[in-house]
């Protein structure tokens, strides 16, 4: 049998940098499985996270802690059997022009997936899920392939999957789903249940956290006498895909989640939560799939009870346009276009 091309990814996820480099990873791994091996590398990753979202789906190899910012390139090649790796993926905000330069000296071919456009990118190509990011705005060396807006989302593949079914047709706001990010540092989905739970039109509310959130006691003894919340932590993708398509309303960052959220038809209120989500918010709120807030830390409790009324209002003429731009917006086929792109950096036919 004849073995598949390998193509090794590195990032992380934990508290500091949250869930949403490994989750895109995790995506893209999806995309890619039937044609390569993939193997994940990381590094201060709990082994809870590691066995929920890459278990025994995929290989996986831990960089030692002793083992330095600039010598993790060097390690990674050691774990190939083969010498020069064949194809490796960045994924992180600490992997700079210095990193990337080690890592071409020891890979034939780096994909770097972006957010920020910050760095001198020194790389075969470059995928950054935002649009109105185009080709000369990345300062770079041989960058073969840009790879970037919606059509290339990183999204599981249960969502792909949702994505090309029939539209939605909007019906009561009576189910919301509220996930404020895998960490969600500044406590920031306390604050918008306790407006969402004062309105008698809301029959349930899922909240959907990561395991590396550290308040999620807590917000399950301030509403444990509130029937209609559930919290949920640590799904599979099938799950929060099942739980985001039959929401009525989904509450979110603009991060990979609120990609996930269009893929479902789902009307969307969205914010952002940190300043790499810049791109994706503008990106949301302009093509008409989803209404912006800002920034969500920004916002008064006043300013978070006035756009939830909003929110609650639209009616459903709105709630219809805005699910069509979600259509238009992530169309599922992001999958085949990065296998597309990956046999071409690797030479499959």
């Amino acid at each position: 049998m004849e073995l598949k091309p390998v193509v090794f990814i590195r990032a992380d996820a934990n508290s500091e940098v949250g869930m949403g480099h490994l989750i895109r990873c995790l995506a893209l791994a999806q995309m890619l499985r039937n044609d390569f091996e993939v193997i994940f590398v990381t590094k201060n990753t709990g082994i809870m996270i590691l066995d929920k979202f890459i278990g025994n789906s995929f290989r996986h190899e831990s960089i030692p802690a002793n083992i330095q910012l600039y010598e993790e390139p060097e390690y990674i090649k050691s774990i190939s059997t083969i010498g020069k790796l064949t194809c490796l993926v960045l994924d992180g905000y600490r992997f700079d022009t210095v990193y990337m330069a080690a890592c071409r000296l020891n890979t034939d071919k780096l994909v770097v997936i972006d957010d920020l456009v910050t760095y001198h990118y020194s790389c075969d190509a470059i995928i950054n899920q935002a649009d109105f990011v185009t080709e000369t705005q990345y300062a770079g060396t041989g960058i073969g392939f840009f790879c970037l807006g919606p059509a290339f989302a990183l999204l599981r593949n249960d969502f792909l999957v949702e994505a090309k079914k029939q539209s939605k047709k909007a019906g009561p706001i009576e189910k919301v789903f509220v996930s404020l990010g895998g960490a969600d540092a500044d406590n920031l989905t306390y604050d918008i249940l306790r407006r969402l739970q004062l309105f008698e039109q809301i029959k349930h509310i899922s909240v959907l956290t990561g395991p590396v959130n550290e308040n999620i006691k807590n917000w399950q003894e301030q509403f444990n006498s509130r029937s209609n919340i559930t919290f949920y932590n640590n799904l599979s993708g099938e799950a929060v895909c099942n739980l985001i398509s039959t929401s009525d309303l989904a509450i979110c960052p603009a991060s990979s989640l609120s990609m996930e959220v269009c893929a479902c038809r789902t009307p969307l209120l969205v914010g952002k939560t940190a300043n790499n989500q810049s791109g994706i918010y503008r990106s949301l709120t302009l093509h008409g799939a989803a209404k912006g807030v800002g920034d969500w830390g920004s916002l008064t409790e006043v300013e978070i009870a006035v756009a939830l009324n909003a929110a609650l209002a639209w009616n459903s003429t709105e709630r219809n346009m805005m699910m069509t731009a979600q259509r238009q917006y992530i169309d599922g086929f992001s999958g085949e276009r990065m296998t597309s792109l990956f046999k071409q950096l690797t030479h499959v036919d």
